[in-house]
Formats: structure tokens, C-alpha cells, sequence
């Protein structure tokens, strides 16, 4: 099972197998070039948005230097579970594994359209990720039910199955036609 959790700011992911046979190996990767490595325990990618995406001659514009004015981005990954858990230059491996939980945070330098990104996205993303393994997996699911909860149960639709019901058969071919017209446009 996997979910994204508003309130922890947190993808949360779940996987469970008989006899341990779990077996895996994940990276990350980023079309903008990002480095993938392992610290700490971490995947972590790590990277820049381009200054300029206008594409002449498929060339794409990086601001390199420490203090650029490019938006940085990282996301971390960090895996819990029972089996033999192997961190290799730019992967994680799980072997003979019975469950394995993975919690993925992202964070940006972007602060808002009228400042210059220079918030470190590392300090959030640490923040984050500390908060997700210290609550553990169900605390994060919990809080994630309800939040979501509080939303989706301000609606309740119920349909009644009688036959001379104005949800019959005969309103409904009125309201499909309906809702297909207002689909498209």
C-alpha cells in the first residue's frame, strides 16, 4: 500500500511478502540531471532546475555555481524493513525480506515568485524525514486518514433502490447523458 500524506509531508509505501521473499533494488533519477547517492543511510538525489528552458538547439541553461539563482532540489528515501538491507553508491537493495517500508520527502529552494531561492532544501528534507521514521509507519498513515477524512466525509450520496424512486432507472438516463456533456466541456 502506498499513500501521500499531506500532514507529514510524506510518501509513505508499504510492500509484504510470504517467506521472505522480498527482494529489490531502487535509485532515483531526475530528467534535469540530478546526482543519486547514498549518505547516512539515505538515497538522496540532489539537484538544479535549469535558469532557461527554452529549447534552441535542445540546449537547456544550468546556473552551476554555489550561490546560482537556479532552484535546488533533493529528495530522500530511506527504507525500513526485516531483511538484508544494502546501500550502494546510488541504490538501495532489500533481499529476503518479509516487509519493507520506504518514506520519500522532497524539498525545493523555492520560497515564493518574488524572492530568489536560496532556502536550503536539505534542512526540510531532513526535518521530514526524521519526523516520518521517528512517528513510524501507522502514526504517518493515521494522521494522513485523517486529514483526508475530514474532507471526503463532508459528502454523502445515497442512491435508493426503489422501483418508483426518482433514482430509478429512468432519472439516471436523463443525468448520464448529463454528466458525459459536462465532462467535455
Amino acid at each position: 500500500e502506498g499513500f501521500v500524506s499531506h500532514p507529514n509531508k510524506v510518501f509513505a509505501q508499504k510492500y509484504t511478502a510470504e517467506n521472505n521473499s522480498l527482494n529489490f533494488e531502487m535509485t532515483a533519477y531526475s530528467v534535469t540531471g540530478a546526482d543519486t547517492y547514498t549518505e547516512d543511510g539515505y538515497l538522496k538525489l540532489n539537484g538544479r532546475a535549469p535558469i532557461n528552458s527554452l529549447y534552441i538547439d535542445d540546449l537547456l541553461v544550468y546556473d552551476h555555481s554555489p550561490d546560482g539563482d537556479c532552484i535546488k532540489f533533493q529528495a530522500w528515501i530511506h527504507v525500513e524493513t526485516d531483511g538484508e538491507k544494502v546501500l550502494g553508491e546510488n541504490s538501495i537493495s532489500v533481499k529476503n525480506a518479509s516487509y519493507a517500508i520506504i518514506y520519500q520527502v522532497s524539498d525545493t529552494s523555492f520560497i515564493d515568485w518574488k524572492t530568489m531561492p536560496r532556502k536550503d532544501p536539505t534542512i526540510e528534507c531532513e526535518k521530514l524525514m526524521r519526523d516520518a521514521i521517528k512517528n513510524g509507519y501507522i502514526a504517518v498513515k493515521e494522521a494522513h486518514i485523517k486529514d483526508y477524512t475530514a474532507l471526503f466525509n463532508r459528502v454523502e450520496i445515497t442512491l435508493d433502490k426503489g422501483k418508483n424512486s426518482r433514482h430509478s432507472r429512468g432519472y439516471c438516463k436523463i443525468r448520464i447523458p448529463c454528466l458525459h456533456t459536462f465532462r467535455q466541456g
